[in-house]
This record gives C-alpha cells, structure tokens and sequence, in this order.
C-alpha cells in the first residue's frame, strides 16, 4: 500500500532472498512470478496461495519488522511445500507447516548465521514447552480432527513439528538432511505427499539406521528425547560423541589443532 513503500521493499526483498535461498536448498520454484500483497486478514499473519501470498496490513508497521519477515519468508517457503508439494492436511495436518517452518528456520540459519539463534529456541522450543508445561495433548501425528483444540494443533504443527524434523537434520547431518529434502522435493513436485510415504523414502536412504523408526517414534510418542552426550570416542582428527539415549544420534566434531 501507498504507506508502506518503504517496507513493501524490504519484504520484496526478503521474498526475493527466501526464494533464491530455497532454491538452492529445496529445489527450483517452477514459476515465473511470485506476488506478495499487503491485504486485511482480519487476524491470521499471512496466506499463502500458489504464486501469491497474503500478508496481513499490520505486520508493515516498523513494530512488527522482525515478525513481518518470518511471516514472509514462511509464507514463500510455502511455494514449495504445498505449491509444489501437495499434503493432505486433513490426514497429516502436522506435515507442511513443521516443513515450512524447518525451512524458515534454515533462512535465519543461513542468512544471518549465529545473528538469530533466539528464532529457534524463543520461536520454536520456548512456545512447545510452554504449552508442554500447561497440559498440551503432546502427539504430533494425527488427523486434524483429533486434535484436542486448534491451538493444540498450532502448537504440534508449527512448533514440534519443525523441533523434530531438526532432530532428523542433526541425526545425519545438514548436508544430508538437504539432499533429502531436494529428493523428496523432486519425488512429489505435484503430487501429495503423505507421513507414510516420507517414512518410506527416508527407509530406503538410509536403511537398517532407524532414522525412519525414530522419526516415526517422534510423530506418534509424547515429548521429545533429551540427548544429552554419553561418550566420545576419536577416529583420527574427528570426535565421535554418541547421545546417553537409544536413538541413533551420533554427532561428529571435527577437532582443529
């Protein structure tokens, strides 16, 4: 709008940086535009739709900067999953937004390095053990009528969900996690992508590792496990430290002397 020159700007710009940024990790945006208005929601922060999103007028307030390029970069991350691959969001209601939001979270990771570490832990981890702490119904995977209450669903979807997907990528690393990402990206362009058959590629990348069983046990069990480092063992320059848990999350630490 005629008032918001300055910051419908910067949000071009953040969709310009989200994009080219997705591209590179995801995989390509198949389209030749992507329009981002500034529109009356009447509450809900922003909307996507395949080639457009809708960004709620009261975000462009200088205010609300921070939290209007979350939105946006959200939003945009959602041209991939759900413009380009399809979810049922009946049945697996959890899946394209705990997606998304991963990705938004990649954004900040990427894009402004050790600057924004309070998005994951405040955003993310800060709103789930709140909500964990006052009762939460605390199982991601369920169709959407099963949730107790829409903030019950909120909650899984948009902040356990991406917590999860985040152990996953710390379970075999970022390189892979993004390979992995790209190749289910590739699989499912214009099809619809369900929990089952995410469980079943991940099976066939890695398997006999239980990563497919552990992010199954992570979608359908209350909580999250609490991996804390049992012991390390050296392999040449590198540090194996392996989690007091039964999960399979070895981390590697490579040491520079």
């Amino acid at each position: 709008l005629p008032e918001h020159g300055t910051m419908g700007r910067t949000v071009a710009e953040w969709t310009a940086a989200a994009v080219m940024l997705f591209e590179t990790l995801i995989g390509p945006y198949p389209y030749q535009d992507l329009t981002v208005a500034a529109v009356h929601l009447g509450g809900a922060a922003g909307m996507e739709y395949p080639q457009i999103l809708f960004i709620d007028v009261p975000y462009y307030e200088e205010s609300n900067s921070s939290m209007l390029e979350t939105i946006v970069v959200h939003e945009t991350a959602h041209q991939w999953w759900y413009g380009v691959v399809g979810t049922d969001q009946v049945a697996d209601a959890w899946l394209d937004e705990a997606l998304v939001q991963h990705a938004t979270l990649l954004y900040y990771e990427t894009r402004y390095a050790e600057e924004h570490t309070p998005f994951y832990e405040s955003y993310l981890r800060g709103v789930y053990r709140r909500e964990q702490a006052r009762g939460l119904e605390d199982i991601l995977h369920r169709p959407l009528d099963a949730y107790p209450s829409s903030r019950d669903q909120i909650v899984m979807a948009y902040h356990k969900g991406p917590l999860v997907l985040d152990m996953i990528r710390w379970c075999i690393g970022t390189e892979e996690y993004l390979a992995f990402l790209s190749s289910v990206y590739a699989t499912f362009a214009f099809q619809t992508l369900t929990t089952a058959s995410l469980l079943d590629m991940m099976e066939t990348a890695y398997p006999g590792q239980g990563i497919a069983t552990f992010l199954d046990s992570l979608l359908t069990e209350s909580g999250l496990p609490d991996i804390a480092a049992d012991k390390a063992e050296w392999h040449g320059t590198i540090l194996h430290i392996m989690p007091a848990s039964d999960i399979p999350c070895p981390c590697d630490v490579e040491v520079c002397l």
